[in-house]
């Protein structure tokens, strides 16, 4: 006989598998959310590994980045090196084809030189040097036949005070003639430094053995050193004045030609004089007062012109045929 079931029976059994529903749900959830669990959690570790293998690939082409610049800078020094290296040899071989080339120079020079000489002929040049020798023999003795000519004519255009000192030279000290030069030159110094002025040009004159040519050569080397310098005119007049009465009356006349046509002006006189052609000496006493008349219109204007005027220290004062 089937016993009906009481309703706290029902409710019980209703309960009872309820709980045993709700037990087998919250088992499925749990196992469900473990699973969701285990499986983040490899995602997770999953992920995990791949960052770590990224960042392990990216230090590994950062290391190959390194690596490769690396060879790139060693590889240019290399190159560098190379180039240098190459350059280095270049100029070697530069070089060596330079002493090649000397090279070849010398032995052609010496090849030239052996074959002078297995065609010379001692004979020949053994007569050329003793040519030579006696050449240079003959050198040496005119050369000192012209020393002892040159001191023989020193000796001679010395004369007073100057031959005097030349003779007390002490021959011990004076080997050369750059020696007697030097000594000669600290010894008259002093004639140097005298400075020519117009007052000497005026107190020049005709000295009896020398020629009208070398005199006015001599007058004018002496008025080229006067300062400030003369003027053309200005040295005519002073010249003329200058000049014996047998010239001073026949080229008073030409006192404005210039100092050339002058000097053969007084050439043709002194000629003419000399053959007898034109007296000299009474002829030309009535011409003096003249004479002194230019003198002194020569000098007014020399004064004149030279007041005021500085006149500076020539380097040296040469009158030829003067002694020192």
């Amino acid at each position: 006989m089937e016993l009906r079931k009481t309703p706290a029976e029902w409710r019980q059994e209703i309960q009872q598998a309820e709980d045993r529903q709700k037990s087998r749900a919250e088992r499925e959830i749990e196992k469900e959310r473990k699973r969701s669990h285990d499986d983040l959690k490899s995602e997770k570790t999953k992920g995990n590994e791949t960052i770590e293998q990224y960042q392990l690939a990216l230090k590994a082409e950062k290391d190959n980045i390194v690596a490769w610049k690396r060879k790139s800078h060693d590889s240019k020094i290399r190159l560098t090196e190379s180039q240098n290296a190459y350059n280095a040899l270049e100029v070697q071989l530069n070089q060596g084809r330079a002493q090649y080339v000397q090279l070849e120079a010398r032995v052609k020079e010496q090849e030239d030189m052996i074959r002078e000489y297995n065609t010379r002929d001692e004979y020949v040049e053994l007569q050329a040097g003793r040519d030579k020798i006696e050449r240079l023999e003959k050198e040496v003795k005119d050369l000192w036949e012209l020393v002892q000519t040159c001191q023989i004519s020193l000796q001679d255009s010395l004369v007073g005070s100057t031959a005097r000192w030349y003779t007390q030279l002490s021959r011990t000290h004076i080997k050369t003639w750059r020696d007697l030069s030097k000594v000669f030159l600290e010894q008259y110094k002093h004639v140097s430094d005298m400075v020519p002025s117009r007052t000497v040009l005026q107190t020049m004159e005709q000295r009896a053995n020398e020629s009208f040519r070398q005199y006015a050569q001599r007058w004018r080397d002496v008025a080229a050193q006067v300062q400030p310098p003369l003027l053309e005119n200005e040295i005519t007049l002073l010249f003329v004045n200058t000049l014996k009465d047998d010239f001073y009356d026949r080229m008073l006349d030409h006192a404005t030609k210039p100092f050339a046509d002058m000097v053969l002006t007084g050439e043709l006189i002194h000629a003419a004089i000399k053959s007898g052609r034109i007296k000299g000496g009474n002829d030309s006493r009535k011409f003096s007062k003249k004479r002194d008349n230019e003198i002194n219109m020569t000098n007014s204007y020399t004064t004149g012109r030279s007041a005021g005027i500085v006149v500076g220290q020539p380097n040296h004062v040469v009158t030829s045929g003067a002694s020192a």
